[in-house]
Order: structure tokens, then sequence, then C-alpha cells
């Protein structure tokens, strides 16, 4: 249970907050430490996002412990402006003005795993790159405004927000950040596949609903048989076109090249082994001609993989 008190010290008032089982545990933890209670009462557990407009901070400035404050609406934006910004060695981070070291310690803890989670979230959007991206408003740690704010400095990727808060200032507020789309909850799943293949067509120059096929930023038309990287595009075969099709329509999984041949056989594409390996081989040329290497990768004895 958390409890703000209103105590005193060396003639100086005091607030407080802490955690106790009970008001009898936190008089004894407050009398332990010195302090006289003028009053003390329990407070409801809050988000530490809505804690206030000012943080204060103890950080490591020439070996010496220094104690500051900073101004934000959030107290994971401060760390960051603090350790990114203002190139501070922030020891500890809280939320009043005198805390006890057990609390410091437990905020702290939850504001630099906060940040970590910030850190592995925006390199792992980096690292996989999209074809489009899906998000609340309301998240842990950072909300859905930030992320956004993060993920177009970046890059591009279609952006939709799918939030019950769906007031028109969060609708305005979503699209003027970068979203592409707002969607209300509860929503139809029929929607939100209507609004996705419309926006896909809209930002991959897709005409047809049916045709493409979207993964690893590569774009694969079916109906004109050719694959799209960046402003790079490369002419398939037939057969290529197949093959490729078949590896799509299981990506992430192994297929066996008897598997691949059976199916380009009930497609009527008539192949063999040696012609197999020749247009993997081809069709791997030209997705490294426009720029992407290791597409397909080959499973010694199981088959491939896309």
């Amino acid at each position: 249970m958390q409890f703000q008190a209103i105590c005193s010290k060396w003639n100086k008032k005091l607030t407080l907050r802490l955690t106790a089982q009970n008001r009898e545990e936190a008089r004894n933890i407050l009398h332990k430490q010195g302090y006289s209670i003028i009053e003390i009462q329990e407070v409801v557990e809050t988000s530490l996002a809505q804690e206030g407009n000012f943080f204060f901070f103890d950080s490591l400035i020439n070996g010496n412990i220094q104690t500051g404050k900073i101004q934000s609406d959030d107290i994971f934006k401060a760390y960051r402006k603090l350790i990114e910004d203002l190139k501070y060695d922030v020891v500890a981070i809280y939320t009043v003005e005198w805390m006890p070291d057990d609390q410091k310690k437990i905020i702290t803890a939850k504001v630099k795993d906060g940040y970590r989670m910030y850190l592995e979230s925006i390199g792992q959007k980096v690292e996989e790159k999209p074809d489009i991206v899906l998000m609340d408003i309301n998240l842990p740690y950072f909300d859905g405004y930030y992320f956004c704010e993060e993920i177009r400095k970046i890059s591009k990727v279609p952006i939709i927000f799918i939030s019950s808060a769906s007031d028109d200032m969060n609708i305005v507020m979503a699209m003027n950040i970068g979203a592409d789309d707002f969607i209300e909850k509860p929503f139809k799943l029929v929607v939100l596949k209507a609004k996705i293949e419309a926006l896909l067509r809209r930002v991959y120059n897709f005409n047809s609903s049916n045709s493409l096929i979207v993964y690893k930023e590569v774009i694969f038309d079916i109906n004109k048989d050719e694959i799209k990287y960046k402003d790079n595009i490369a002419p398939l075969t037939k057969n290529e076109s197949k093959i490729l099709t078949i590896l799509l329509e299981n990506r992430e999984k192994i297929v066996s090249r008897e598997d691949i041949i059976a199916a380009l056989w009930q497609r009527d594409n008539f192949i063999d082994e040696n012609t197999l390996s020749v247009n993997v081989n081809r069709l791997r040329s030209k997705l490294k001609d426009i720029g992407i290497a290791d597409f397909i990768i080959t499973k010694k004895g199981k088959g491939y993989m896309v």
C-alpha cells in the first residue's frame, strides 16, 4: 500500500511517500527515521506517468552524488532527456522531493526497465522492418503517440491506431504525429482487414488485393510476375513466379523440394529436380540484383524457406 505523509524534521516540513503493509507500519518506518508525523493518509497507486510535472533525480558528477529536478509530463521521458540530451549519469529518479532509499530504488528500477524495453522495441522495429504497424494509444511505459513519433524518425511504414480512446482530440493527435488511419474499438475484423488492404494498396502502389504479397520489404505482384524492393523491380518467369508464390504462402516454414515440384505439377508446370534447382538459382540471382541477398534459404536435406 502507498502512503503519503506530511512530516517535520530539522524544523522543516516535508511531504513524503512510502510503501507499507498498513498505516501503523508506515508510522513506525517514519518514526524510526526521526520524523514527526503531522498527517498520514493512504493514496491510490497511480501510473508513474501521472505523478506530476516535476521529477527529482540523483546524478553522479565528478564522483559526487548531486540532486536535481526536471520538468516533464512523464517520468520515462524525463529519464530519457536526462541521459540522452543532458548526458547525466542518473543514479536514481523519483517522484517527490524526499523519498526513502528503498522507494527510490523501486521507482528507478521500473524506469530503467521501461527505458531498456523502449530501446529494445525501437531496435526490433528497425531490424524487422514491418510492412504495417498496428498500435494502441495506451501502452506500457510510453504511449502510442510516443512510439509513432519515434517510428516516423526512421521509417515511413504505414501506421494504424486501434484504440477505444476515440474522441476527436485523440484521433486528430494521432493523425498529426504520423498515423495513417484510426480504428475505434470495438471493431469488426472485416473492417480492419479492408482498411489494411486499402492502406497497403495505396502505399505500395498495389491495384488488386489478391495479387500482392509483401514480406521483408519485398513486394511480389503475382499478376504482373514481378518483384519489387524499394525502387528496384525485376521481372520473373512463370516458373520463378510459381516457386516464389509457394515459398511465400508458406513463409517461415521449410518447403521440401518434392512438395514444390508436386505443387507445380498440380498447376500444370512440369519440372524436375534439375529444373527446380536452375529456377531457384535464377530467382536468387534476381533478388540479389535488386538488393535482397539470402532471401531464399536452403535447408540442407530438407528444402527451402523464406
